[in-house]
């Protein structure tokens, strides 16, 4: 592998162990008033979504691809704006910023 492929693996796997971990603690046990809160505010949907803002085209693209091919809903953003957009439009469970 080149060293560029090593990086893109790299990132792939920091990134997908982030998500499981966020997704552990989204399915974790809660008290009740937690549970009622996170499932009033859940789209009704048992996939998570995920935000991922990068100004970078390629990132954007390669992440995103890995995660959609984890079965992950993702949204995306270029800039801060548009993911403030994007933020309150879906309320996503996780964010992904560089």
């Amino acid at each position: 592998m080149s060293t560029r492929e090593d990086a893109i693996s790299d990132a792939h796997s920091a990134i997908m162990q982030a998500v499981r971990e966020a997704a552990r603690i989204w399915t974790s046990p809660v008290s009740a008033a937690k549970e009622e809160t996170a499932l009033s505010a859940n789209t009704g949907t048992d996939e998570l979504t995920i935000l991922v803002v990068d100004d970078e085209p390629n990132i954007l693209e390669v992440v995103s691809a890995y995660l959609r091919r984890e079965l992950y809903n993702v949204v995306t953003a270029t800039d801060g704006e548009a993911a403030l957009k994007q933020f309150t439009d879906t309320s996503p469970d996780l964010v992904v910023l560089d």
